[in-house]
């Protein structure tokens, strides 16, 4: 069974929320959420999908966040999680999205296009597959500049 979420027209800023509020938007387990026009800015991390979640992210601003602006997860074996970003900015955070399993059976998938991946203080789009894990990351139409490295894997 899924759960279907949509976020329109929300920012989200550190201290909105609590005052040790520097948590991540997050969608687990066999969710489903849609985010457009919302702003997630100053954060622990930016939005995280994990472990059989699907996400569909549009119109998007995540900014300025302590981790990953996108972090696209999976853990669980024998899951399947996945996001789309389209026509979104992703700007100095410490990655701007990173594709990452580290199970050998959990699949991983993201598409990032349209999209402004700038400034962020280490890798602008990343990859990481651990003990032979499916790990795709399809970037097209994109500018990705000013972080030290523009798209990597390993």
């Amino acid at each position: 069974m899924s759960t279907a979420v949509e976020i329109r027209e929300l920012t989200k800023r550190f201290g909105d929320f609590t005052a040790v509020d520097r948590v991540t938007l997050t969608v687990n387990a066999g969710a489903s959420v849609r985010v457009t026009d919302t702003a997630i800015r100053g954060n622990g991390g930016g939005i995280t999908i994990s472990n059989g979640a699907n996400a569909t992210v549009t119109r998007a601003t995540i900014t300025g966040n302590a981790n990953v602006g996108v972090m696209v997860q999976g853990d669980l074996a024998g899951t399947n999680t996945a996001a789309d970003i389209a026509d979104s900015t992703l700007d100095a955070n410490i990655r701007g999205v990173m594709a990452f399993s580290n199970n050998a059976t959990a699949n991983v998938k993201v598409s990032v296009r349209s999209s402004r991946i700038v400034q962020n203080n280490d890798f602008g789009a990343v990859a990481e597959s651990m003990l032979g894990a499916p790990v795709s990351l399809t970037v097209s139409d994109n500018i990705i500049s000013n972080s030290i490295w523009g798209v990597g894997s390993y």
